[in-house]
């Protein structure tokens, strides 16, 4: 017999290389509803930890609440009362020439990146109604008492422990 082939048949794989006996993380949620077909444009990628992901699930619908209602031409009451935090409505950019025909809706939201408990950012691609005009916002949510709301437009900064 090879010899690579026998040392595999004594040793474990995960010994030789750990990696393989990782187990992918579970991403299930994004088969829920509420934002069903919104959440089907998340890229979790980014996000490594158990940990992350648990932040993630757990910001996860309001967030797409927010993606969501950020594209209507006329801001829904609920976005800047429940969405948002006071600095968050002073920055909103939204996307440009929004009306009734032209508009623009999210195509992937990427890039996540999660600080702690509290705070995590991503990056969102918009695309208007024909799919010919794209526009790139990144966003920051941060945890509040009220749940999750948008803060600002930057990606999120982790304080490294001293």
């Amino acid at each position: 017999m090879h010899p690579i082939i026998q040392a595999l048949c004594v040793f474990p794989l995960v010994l030789i290389h750990p990696a393989a006996a990782t187990q992918p993380l579970d991403t299930r949620f994004l088969k829920e509803e509420p934002y069903r077909k919104t959440k089907q444009k998340v890229d979790l990628s980014s996000i490594r930890t158990e940990h992350d992901l648990a932040v993630v699930k757990a910001a996860i619908n309001p967030i797409m609440h927010f993606m969501v209602d950020v594209h209507f031409t006329e801001a829904p009451p609920e976005l800047t009362e429940k969405l948002m935090t006071e600095h968050g409505r002073a920055v909103l950019r939204r996307a440009p020439a929004r009306n009734k025909f032209n508009r623009y809706s999210v195509a992937s939201m990427s890039n996540w990146k999660v600080c702690g408990d509290k705070m995590l950012s991503l990056d969102a691609t918009f695309s208007d109604l024909l799919r010919r005009k794209f526009w790139q916002e990144q966003y920051l949510f941060v945890e509040t008492v009220d749940g999750w709301r948008f803060d600002e437009h930057r990606q999120a900064q982790c304080q490294s422990r001293p």
